[in-house]
């Protein structure tokens, strides 16, 4: 059973704290550039200081503190690697700084008997308040590739997939049906996402079925509206296509599908952009295996790149412009743009540290296909799987996304009377 610790005044700065790590997250307007600092940056440290008052009333399990242990090791190899790279000691400290975040909101959430559902509640109402800003913006200025104020579009497409995933098990863990508004909600964010032309789509492309599924299977909609809407959508996809026809026209594209082949082609080592990502995971491989040091220590954080250039198949690397357009080379200095979660991890992490990343992700993925939790089990694949091609956990909104897998996690474990324990 949960202890009770947590007062009125903490709840409330529990939420006000994640209100403006949400809030913050798609601001990701560089300041520093050397260091990549963001106002997302600044965003996640106020949500920190607001944690400050009640961390002292935080009373730690076995399995808690080795958790803990694991942050440290983490914080003192990011500090032992800061002597070759300064930006893998800055990104060491995003990783160790988002994870403690998500452990300490667990742990605050998880010690007080239903406040993980008025947490999710409110993520729900921050979520809805930040689509109005995001879909006024898109309504302003429409464009291809949109990723509204985020780095990246894949990043961005993995904060909107995140924000579908929350409004959907709003209502599922209090097994409600989803009303027409809902799923309204979520084809409008559905139907943004395509313009990001984010391949990482692919692999979300599931959990829309899945959702689309629901809807038809929905009761409380009446069959005409079902059956109004799909109409609608084959229409507005038709648009879509028209749509981004004309784009990839104006942009001096022949192949009026360039749009679509880029989500179909994310798994076809035939096309020159997904292969680099291919031969980027060989050679991470590769590089782990070269030699004892690499394997147990591995190469440090961010310093995939030089280990790439050390390899054989560097050149073979260098010939696709694709990937080697971002890449910026100067005396003593390469920079090369990471392309893959799991490939950057098992490279650069010493092993230990590696596998329990990976033995835990593989357990939320597991327990969520175990339990039949099959919208749970289709995100969390679409969140991992994109991982194989791009660098999402360089940005908060992957840990927006871990942060509510995990809590979701814990929430059906409650609702279904398993007992919750951390030993």
């Amino acid at each position: 059973m949960p202890q009770q610790f947590l007062t009125f005044e903490h709840k409330y700065l529990v939420i006000f704290s994640i209100f403006i790590w949400l809030f913050s997250m798609p601001f990701q307007v560089v300041l520093i550039e050397a260091l990549r600092f963001q106002i997302a940056h600044i965003g996640q440290i106020l949500a920190l200081l607001f944690l400050l008052p009640i961390l002292g009333s935080l009373k730690l399990s076995a399995f808690e503190l080795k958790c803990l242990m694991f942050f440290i090791v983490f914080l003192i190899f990011a500090l032992l690697n800061s002597f070759n790279n300064i930006y893998g000691f800055y990104l060491g400290i995003f990783y160790v700084v988002s994870l403690l975040q998500i452990f300490t909101y667990i742990k605050f959430i998880s010690s007080n008997n239903g406040f993980d559902i008025e947490v999710i509640k409110k993520a729900t109402y921050f979520c809805r308040s930040i689509s109005f800003f995001i879909f006024v913006y898109f309504i302003l200025e429409p464009k291809f590739f949109y990723s509204f104020f985020m780095q990246d579009k894949t990043y961005f497409l993995i904060y909107l997939y995140t924000i579908i995933f929350v409004e959907v098990f709003f209502y599922k863990l209090q097994k409600k049906e989803i009303p027409l508004f809902s799923y309204i909600y979520v084809l409008m964010l559905i139907l943004l996402s395509v313009t990001t032309a984010s391949r990482s789509l692919a692999f979300f492309l599931p959990l829309c079925i899945a959702i689309l599924f629901d809807a038809m299977q929905n009761k409380s909609i009446n069959k005409l509206i079902k059956y109004s809407v799909l109409l609608s959508l084959i229409s507005f996809f038709s648009y879509i296509f028209y749509t981004l026809s004309l784009v990839t026209e104006s942009m001096g594209i022949d192949d009026p599908l360039y749009a679509f082949d880029r989500f179909l082609s994310v798994l076809d080592t035939n096309d020159t952009s997904s292969s680099s990502h291919f031969l980027f995971l060989k050679i991470a491989v590769n590089q782990k295996f070269s030699d004892f040091y690499n394997f147990f220590f591995g190469v440090g954080l961010a310093n995939f790149q030089f280990a790439a250039a050390n390899s054989l198949l560097f050149g073979e690397l260098s010939q696709y412009e694709d990937y080697m357009r971002y890449a910026v080379y100067s005396p003593g200095f390469l920079y090369m743009p990471g392309v893959s979660i799991w490939g950057e991890l098992f490279l650069e992490l010493p092993i230990f540290l590696f596998l329990p990343i990976l033995f835990y992700s593989l357990k939320l993925l597991y327990e969520s296909y175990v339990f039949r939790e099959y919208i749970n089990f289709l995100f969390i694949f679409g969140l991992f799987s994109s991982g194989l091609f791009y660098s999402s956990h360089h940005s908060s909104a992957f840990y927006f996304a871990l942060f509510l897998i995990i809590l979701i996690r814990y929430s059906y474990n409650q609702i279904k009377g398993e007992i919750y324990s951390n030993e």
